[in-house]
């Protein structure tokens, strides 16, 4: 969260993935950052203790580089929240990146870390996590999974949310022609990048931390001029959207 570049108001965004989990094992419920750092730096939080480091070796490396190099040095069980170059540039629709590629992408807030010149955020720890009654957390945690199963739960466990990118767009809550268009008489094409048509290059799942749903997808495509390695994340409804009915794509 912070002050969006994009709007001068609240903004938030998120990401899933492991970034929150970690950062409370770290010993911490938040990160606060106020004023500007004479030169590029990241935050540690490492068992209850915070402190910023020098972060010129990591200016200009894009997100993935950046969370490769400090998993390396700070062990593989840590977890990084990081800007690339566009954060650094404070563009305006830069974002904050974990877990190579989850992009927290709302409201410029890649922007207000590289305008503080924050690389990263490194989270690193294994202290317990407070309860006051863990035995009844433990029961609601089962009653509720078991209460959340059904229609909703099971699409979004195989689907994602590329299972609504054509529904979306019969019922109009999904952008055709920038907005300009009616999904049903100007892009009746939306089931070819929906549901089935995308998950039929899944060949694995994979889930946020603990989740239940593990709606995440592994794709590959073995041949083509699409062809791409095993291991490529799923598109998401927010991808299909924006280079699909957008622009009417529906390849």
């Amino acid at each position: 969260v912070g002050k969006s570049p994009l709007t001068g108001a609240w903004g938030e965004a998120n990401s899933g993935g492991y970034f929150g989990p970690q950062l409370k094992f770290a010993g911490f419920d938040a990160a606060y950052f106020r004023g500007i750092s004479e030169k590029p730096v990241y935050l540690l939080l490492d068992d209850g203790k915070a402190e910023l480091k020098d972060a010129s070796e990591l200016w200009g490396m894009d997100a993935v580089e950046t969370e490769d190099r400090l998993k390396a040095e700070y062990g593989k069980n840590v977890e990084v929240a990081c800007i690339g170059p566009a954060g650094e540039k404070t563009s305006l629709i830069s974002a904050i990146v974990n877990n190579h590629g989850r992009t927290a992408a709302c409201c410029g807030l890649g922007a207000v870390m590289g305008s503080k010149r924050i690389k990263a955020v490194v989270a690193r720890g294994n202290l317990p996590v407070p309860l006051a009654d863990r035995a009844k957390t433990s029961e609601l945690r089962r009653k509720w999974q078991k209460d959340m199963a059904g229609r909703l739960f099971d699409n979004f466990s195989k689907f994602g949310t590329c299972g609504s990118v054509a529904a979306n767009s019969m019922r109009g809550d999904t952008p055709i022609k920038n907005w300009a268009g009616v999904g049903i008489r100007d892009f009746p094409e939306a089931e070819a990048i929906s549901d089935v048509n995308v998950i039929k290059y899944e060949v694995k799942k994979y889930a946020c931390y603990r989740c239940p749903i593990a709606c995440g997808g592994l794709m590959e495509v073995p041949t083509g001029p699409y062809a791409v390695k095993k291991g490529a994340k799923k598109p998401e409804y927010e991808t299909l959207a924006s280079l699909g009915s957008l622009c009417l794509n529906d390849n």
